[in-house]
């Protein structure tokens, strides 16, 4: 949406009438952030009501991601290549951060020349 706003002087107004005639759609992102999606009326399906039902009928709570993966094999399938997880190798370990230690910060090499007194007085 920042992106939007940047771009088009009366982005909210513009968006809000292409949202109210269905050609985009707003999701709102965990962190907040809207995301605006055309929506192309020329893929609209109409999923029948039973099919629907059957869908959420299944669970797969109960199961591992495992579990799943082990099943769409035995079915001939795979699970989607891009989604997959990086899973670390047991026993490693994240390498441990570099502690930074305070100091004082001494301008010890000022004291000699810069900081001579030139009062009238002296």
């Amino acid at each position: 949406m920042t992106d939007i706003r940047e771009a088009l002087p009366n982005a909210e107004k513009s968006l809000k009438k292409l949202e109210e005639s269905k050609d985009v759609m707003k999701i709102t992102r965990y962190d907040k952030e809207e995301i605006v999606f055309y929506c192309n009326k020329e893929y609209e399906l109409e999923v029948d009501e039973e099919f629907k039902a059957l869908w959420r009928a299944v669970g797969v709570d109960h199961l591992s991601e495992g579990d799943v993966e082990k099943y769409l094999q035995n079915v001939g399938l795979s699970a989607m290549q891009g989604e997959e997880r990086k899973r670390k190798a047991p026993g490693q370990k994240k390498p441990p951060k570099k502690k930074h230690r305070a100091h004082k910060i001494l301008n010890t090499h000022l004291d000699n020349d810069l900081l001579k007194d030139y009062s009238e007085g002296t």
